[in-house]
């Protein structure tokens, strides 16, 4: 069943649902929002002069407004006004709720405070969305939450990017020491002098002067390399 009012959409329904929940990043989406706010909503949108926005952003733009019922075919829908008119205001987040709670009831039976991310990931992939769509998806969602004043827990907020950073420390992203590196070489430097100061024949007072001032300079260069300056 293809479910041509976004707005009025049950979680019975979403399971057949044909598109995806809105997946645009919400920092785009909050732009496009800003813009309509300083320069006016169009009575219509044509998407072939918005030069602003190019073609792969306005391929997943158009979608999430849909999902969002903030627009019908081109045209802007009250809730798309509403947006535009409080965006910067007190109010805006009270509007932003509403929009959420009209294109996410599939979601209502899901405590974010406490929710874990793989319970929100499994309710957008029964919408039929592609893994990658959920996960951006889901971003598209966090961030908009916050924007309403919900409350998100850490283990949603958080839960990813924690794993992944962590992930990074242990391997390409650990930091260079270079104290231990500096210390390392010391102790390279220190095991060649003295392997250097072993290999000085024992020091004979019958030897030429220039020989005696030969060795004095390795034992003395050896002695500074182990003691250091």
């Amino acid at each position: 069943m293809t479910i041509t009012n976004v707005r009025t959409h049950r979680a019975s329904d979403v399971v057949g649902w044909q598109g995806a929940p809105a997946y645009v990043s919400f920092s785009t989406f909050h732009r496009f929002v800003g813009d309509l706010a300083s320069g006016g909503v169009p009575s219509q949108f044509d998407w072939s002069i918005e030069d602003r926005i190019s073609v792969s952003v306005r391929a997943q733009l158009v979608p999430s407004l849909k999902f969002l019922g903030l627009i019908q075919g081109n045209l802007p829908t009250p809730r798309l006004l509403r947006l535009a008119q409080t965006f910067a205001t007190a109010s805006f987040a009270r509007v932003m709720e509403d929009v959420l709670a009209n294109a996410y009831p599939f979601l209502d039976h899901l405590d974010l405070e406490k929710a874990a991310p793989a319970q929100v990931s499994d309710a957008f992939a029964a919408t039929g969305a592609s893994p990658s769509i959920v996960k951006r998806a889901m971003s598209f969602f966090i961030n908009a939450s916050s924007e309403a004043g919900r409350i998100i827990g850490p283990r949603l907020r958080y839960g990813r990017r924690v794993a992944v950073a962590a992930s990074a420390t242990r391997t390409s992203r650990r930091p260079v020491n270079k104290r231990a590196g500096a210390y390392e070489l010391k102790v390279a430097q220190t095991a060649l002098a003295r392997q250097l100061l072993e290999k000085l024949p024992p020091f004979d007072p019958k030897w030429a002067p220039q020989v005696q001032a030969s060795w004095m300079r390795c034992f003395h260069a050896s002695l500074k390399r182990i003691s250091g300056p």
